[in-house]
C-alpha cells in the first residue's frame, strides 16, 4: 500500500502534476512533503493491517462460538441441506423416487442430496473423518478417498 501511495506521487511528479494537501500543508516538492507524505502512507498501512487483524480475531472468536454477532444472527448463509432434508431424501429414495424427484419435493439440487446422502453414510471399515480431509484407510489397506 505505501509502495502504491509513492508510486501514484511519482507518477504525478513524471506527468508535471504537483500534489499539494492544502489542508494539512504538504507539498511533495519539498522534502519536508515528501518525508511526511511517506511517513502518512506508511500509518496508513500499518491500521489497515490493524484493522484486518482485529476483523479475522473477531471472525475466528464468532466462528468458534466465542463470541456472539451484533444481531445474534449465525455468520453465513443459512443451509438448505439439514439433517431433516436428509432423511426425508432417504425417505422418497426408500419409496423408489429418483433423484430429480427428491431434489422436486425437496427443492434442491439432485448432486447436492446425492452428496450429503453419500458423506452422511457410515462406511464398513473405514478409519478416519471423511468430511475432514483426513486420509481414510479401507479394508483393503490402500490409503485414499472412499
Amino acid at each position: 500500500m505505501v509502495r502504491d501511495a509513492l508510486a501514484f506521487f511519482d507518477e504525478a511528479a513524471a506527468h508535471g502534476v504537483r500534489v499539494i494537501a492544502t489542508t494539512q500543508q504538504i507539498d511533495r516538492a519539498t522534502p519536508a512533503g515528501r518525508l511526511t507524505r511517506t511517513i502518512l502512507a506508511g500509518v496508513a498501512e500499518f491500521e489497515g493491517e490493524l484493522i484486518r487483524e482485529r476483523t479475522r480475531a473477531a471472525m475466528s472468536a464468532i466462528n468458534a462460538g466465542r463470541k456472539p454477532t451484533r444481531s445474534g444472527r449465525p455468520v453465513g448463509r443459512p443451509r438448505k441441506l439439514t439433517p431433516d432434508a436428509i432423511s426425508r431424501a432417504r425417505e422418497l429414495r426408500i419409496l423408489n423416487h429418483s433423484w430429480p424427484q427428491v431434489a422436486q419435493e425437496l427443492g434442491l439440487k439432485a448432486e447436492s442430496i446425492r452428496r450429503a446422502d453419500w458423506a452422511s453414510k457410515p462406511r464398513p471399515g473405514a478409519v478416519g473423518n471423511i468430511g475432514s480431509g483426513e486420509p481414510v484407510s479401507s479394508p483393503g489397506g490402500t490409503l485414499g478417498r472412499e
